[in-house]
């Protein structure tokens, strides 16, 4: 509501205005705790991750190991079904380094692989 005396209407002009900056600098204020305790949130998160008891880093292990463990045994199976070469499977296994293939060694096995095109193992029935 505008006042009809000039002095009036100023001083509620000014009001507005101050109490419009007010807000804003609260609001940043605001924003900004947020954001600090958000980081500060997060670096306890990270920190609590650091620092699992040992029954959880025990099983954060084994669950670890299990999945690598799957992974070579699918590598296998994969082996012994002809569909990658001895070389792939050491190389996947950490068994070899990809060095080979400066050589060419692989090559020649893949080219091998493919001519027999029968696995080298058999699966026993």
């Amino acid at each position: 509501v505008r006042f009809k005396e000039k002095g009036r209407e100023k001083q509620r002009q000014r009001a507005m205005r101050d109490k419009a900056a007010k807000e804003a600098s609260e609001l940043e204020s605001k924003q900004l705790k947020q954001k600090e305790r958000r980081e500060e949130s997060n670096s306890k998160k990270e920190q609590q991750e650091r620092q699992q008891t040992a029954f959880k880093r025990r099983k954060q292990q084994e669950r670890d190991d299990y999945d690598e463990l799957e992974s070579e045994y699918r590598m296998l199976k994969k082996l012994k079904k002809g569909q990658i070469s001895e070389f792939d499977f050491d190389v996947a296994t950490g068994l070899i380094e990809d060095d080979a293939t400066a050589t060419g060694t692989h090559d020649k096995k893949n080219k091998q692989q493919k001519q027999k095109k029968k696995p080298k193992f058999q699966m026993q029935k």
